[in-house]
């Protein structure tokens, strides 16, 4: 379902090809593509990987009560990013732990 979901969320995005730039890596990859050299997933592995981000992806409703002009900056912010700003909070979450957990590692 989320694979699904972001599917539908990309597809109502509106990007002109023109102006993405690909790496060369990137470059390299959609060579190879059109060239036949990756053959696509069979409906085993599909499920399979669908299943696994469905475990990874699960969310949890939280509760918080920040102060009104946090919120405001807040929804500033994620207005210049082109993002909703519940989405930031989730960014800015998930960024916070990756790098404790990044710190506690070294």
């Amino acid at each position: 379902m989320v694979c699904k979901n972001l599917f539908n969320y990309l597809n109502k995005m509106t990007i002109d090809p023109s102006t993405i730039v690909l790496t060369d890596y990137e470059q390299q990859l959609e060579a190879d593509m059109a060239a036949g050299l990756y053959t696509p997933s069979t409906e085993y592995d599909a499920a399979f990987l669908q299943q696994v981000a469905k475990n990874t992806m699960k969310r949890k409703s939280i509760t918080i009560r920040p102060y009104a002009r946090d919120i405001l900056k807040l929804k500033a912010i994620a207005a210049e990013e082109g993002m909703p700003y519940q989405t930031k909070i989730i960014s800015i979450l998930h960024q916070y732990i990756s790098s404790y957990r990044d710190r506690d590692a070294a």
